[in-house]
């Protein structure tokens, strides 16, 4: 009977993730990493690398929360649903998402510092993407707040409450957006046989970003 209550309670937990990665994700994550895609990639293998780095940081995120709602209980579900934590997280993520379009407008200009980040956060994408992953895993939206008060009421141990926050985290992996990365992917390989397009579509992809870091900094205020 406790076997099949966790088999129960895993699929259930993997259905939530599903039902975020296809719907409220799928809204919030795709106006940030498509056009960040688009701009920087070349290649559709580039846009599924990135979409899969930003994916499993989400998903060890998740398994990292289920932990610890295993262990601290409601706590952690009051810490990152309190006003205090979401102002400094999407305020963190509206500033780093409005630094990656206008590094992305600016490109590899002749100063040594937007050089540097140009290098560090477009051509090795791998740390854009991961931390876009963290900030979005511990993003307080109703499924995941439902999925952590879940596994606190239920996990008997931390393992087990690991366990089930990464099977909430591989849910959200099957999402829409891996095609869409493909695709946004394809039409940079595309846009990049055409430098000029290429410089327009990545100014244009920058404009984006910078306009989806404001509203979350400006969110943060409302």
């Amino acid at each position: 009977m406790q076997i099949a209550m966790k088999e129960y309670t895993t699929f259930l937990l993997f259905a939530k993730g599903l039902a975020l990665g296809v719907g409220p994700c799928l809204f919030f994550c795709g106006p940030i990493l498509l056009p960040y895609i688009v701009g920087s990639k070349r290649s559709w293998l580039g846009g599924l690398k990135d979409i899969l780095i930003f994916s499993a940081s989400r998903v060890v995120i998740y398994g990292l929360l289920g932990l610890l709602a295993s262990s601290i209980g409601y706590l952690l579900t009051e810490v990152i649903s309190s006003l205090r934590f979401n102002l400094i997280k999407y305020l963190g993520a509206g500033i780093f998402v409005l630094l990656l379009g206008m590094i992305m407008i600016l490109g590899r200009t002749r100063f040594f510092f937007c050089q540097l980040l140009h290098r560090e956060t477009i051509e090795r994408s791998a740390k854009s993407m991961i931390l876009l992953g963290i900030l979005i895993g511990v993003s307080p939206c109703l499924p995941l707040l439902g999925a952590l008060a879940a596994i606190a009421g239920l996990a008997k141990g931390p393992f087990i409450g690991a366990f089930w926050g990464l099977s909430f985290g591989l849910g959200t992996v099957i999402s829409p957006l891996i095609l869409l990365a493909l695709v946004a992917g394809g039409l940079g390989r595309l846009l990049s046989l055409k430098p000029i397009l290429h410089q327009v579509a990545s100014r244009l992809c920058g404009c984006f970003l910078i306009y989806f870091g404001i509203r979350l900094i400006i969110g943060v205020f409302q």
